[in-house]
């Protein structure tokens, strides 16, 4: 049975919407957009977001680009405010609630920068986990033998070329990387030359009912 748990945070424990946000603070399609790719979209955000790039480096390439782009006042608001989106899902926190009171240890999986962390730490989404966020490398230390990778993450879809990487690492650590969201062949293929060997989602089949599944593993495909 397994004892330990472990939580990714954006987009499981906290809703994070960068369009929607950019939607109702510029209500203009074509500044949404350029501002979009140069903030979320751009390469300064993966690499903040993957803690390779410090915050004020990074504010400070992406405003280089937004006064080349003729829009750093409306880049400037967003680096400031933007941490105002982060909201956190109460029933997440719920649930990781019921698993601590029914002895389970919890875990929050991220490398998201550290004032980040700091601002959802006061707001109360980290509280009743066990102990600090963790490194992909310390998995294998608690307990855990499957990692479920969510290519339908916004941060997934940004880093294909980190695919091998991860696969590998986990390989290291003699953990099984499970890809759930696969929807296209076109994401398939691009798994199995990272070394994916397990996978769900859509391309494969929409949920079903006890029925339908059984109905499945006697004729042998979904379609």
């Amino acid at each position: 049975m397994y004892k330990s748990i472990i939580f990714d945070i954006g987009g499981v424990l906290v809703d994070f919407d960068p369009k929607a946000y950019l939607v109702d603070r510029l209500c203009n399609a074509e500044m949404e957009e350029k501002v979009y790719d140069l903030t979320f979209g751009s390469e300064e955000w993966q690499l903040l977001d993957a803690g390779k790039l410090s915050r004020y480096d990074g504010n400070q390439r992406m405003l280089e680009h937004a006064r080349a782009e003729g829009c750093a006042f409306e880049v400037q608001g967003v680096l400031d405010d933007w941490m105002h989106i982060l909201r956190p899902r109460l029933r997440m926190l719920e649930l990781v609630r019921r698993l601590k009171n029914h002895g389970y240890c919890v875990y929050y999986l991220s490398n998201i920068p550290q004032d980040v962390l700091d601002l959802l730490r006061d707001r109360g989404v980290l509280d009743g986990f066990d102990g600090n966020y963790m490194a992909l490398s310390a998995l294998g230390d608690i307990g855990t033998d499957v990692l479920k990778l969510d290519l339908c993450s916004a941060e997934m879809q940004n880093r294909t070329n980190a695919l091998p990487g991860i696969f590998v690492q986990a390989r290291t650590l003699r953990l099984n990387l499970l890809a759930e969201g696969i929807e296209s062949a076109e994401q398939l293929n691009v798994l199995r030359k990272a070394g994916c060997t397990e996978g769900q989602g859509y391309f494969f089949s929409r949920p079903l009912s006890v029925d339908e599944f059984a109905k499945i593993l006697k004729v042998g495909h979904a379609g």
